[in-house]
């Protein structure tokens, strides 16, 4: 990516590859990275390997402790953006508010925003939600919420931004690389 700093936002349902494809793209892509589940547990005042599973909309993802992590994550793109660095943000984007705020801050910063969002079938996320209790992993998304998580996910639908849908059951370098490519070749446009 070049020019222009560019703002990459993640959205998914829990288990669909945005973290995995987040850490790549960061790398891949000079992107200044931003976790939700640093910044949360962050707030929390919670070392990151510690595990909070709490119901969904409660605790640390309550509303309130979830409007504030956004909030953070977007103050932190925004002074990047000012400094004409290039972010991603690895978070659920599951409310189309958020994603509207996001593109919001872009156009405020002059970076076009880039909304990527994740899917695979269920039964790959619902695999890999099992295998993520057993592994070291940031997030304390589970399988018991991903039910209601997929019920409270707002579709990514005439949103202002530009929207690249992405299944992550690919290699992830492959996908990165392709989300890079779709990228350059769009921006080139703008």
């Amino acid at each position: 990516m070049h020019g222009s700093p560019e703002m990459v936002i993640l959205t998914g349902l829990i288990g669909s590859g945005k973290t995995t494809l987040a850490c790549e793209l960061a790398v891949a892509g000079d992107l200044a990275l931003i976790s939700s589940d640093v910044t949360r547990k962050s707030l929390a005042g919670l070392p990151l390997e510690q595990h909070r599973y709490e119901e969904l909309e409660q605790g640390i993802y309550s509303p309130e402790f979830s409007r504030r992590t956004y909030d953070v994550m977007f103050d932190q793109a925004s002074s990047l953006l000012r400094n004409r660095r290039s972010v991603i943000i690895d978070a659920s984007f599951r409310k189309a508010a958020d994603r509207r705020k996001a593109y919001q801050i872009a156009r405020e910063a002059g970076a076009n925003l880039w909304v990527v969002e994740c899917r695979a079938p269920e039964e790959v996320i619902r695999e890999r939600l099992r295998r993520r209790r057993e592994e070291a992993s940031l997030s304390n998304a589970t399988l018991e919420i991903f039910d209601d998580l997929k019920k409270a996910f707002e579709p990514v639908v005439g949103e202002p931004g530009n929207h690249l849908i992405v299944q992550t059951t690919r290699p992830v370098h492959e996908i990165a690389r392709s989300v890079l490519q779709e990228i350059d070749r769009r921006a080139a446009r703008l």
